[in-house]
């Protein structure tokens, strides 16, 4: 029952046909994605993305080397409480 999910039936597997299968398999995966036509080659503006390091977010209260989560996440923690009537709370 390991086999059926094969596109090719492992009886067809031989030493010849299996480097060939896995190399096209290989190259489906590893093959480079052509950036968009319409997009120029300049320089961005703004991030696409929220950076990983908001310092508001700090909890600077808290010592870093006492709590580390405290100091790093409080301030998000403290802007973004969980609601009363909740048990957890998920984006």
């Amino acid at each position: 029952m390991l086999h059926a999910s094969l596109p090719i039936p492992p009886t067809a597997m031989t030493r010849r046909t299996l480097p060939r299968w896995t190399l096209a398999a290989a190259l489906a995966l590893i093959a480079p994605v052509a950036p968009a036509a319409d997009t120029p080659d300049q320089p961005l503006k703004a991030l696409p993305y929220s950076p990983g390091l908001d310092l508001a977010n700090l909890d600077r209260s808290a010592d870093a080397c006492t709590d580390f989560y405290r100091f790093a996440c409080g301030g998000w923690q403290q802007k973004n409480p969980i609601p009363a009537d909740q048990a957890s709370w998920d984006v």
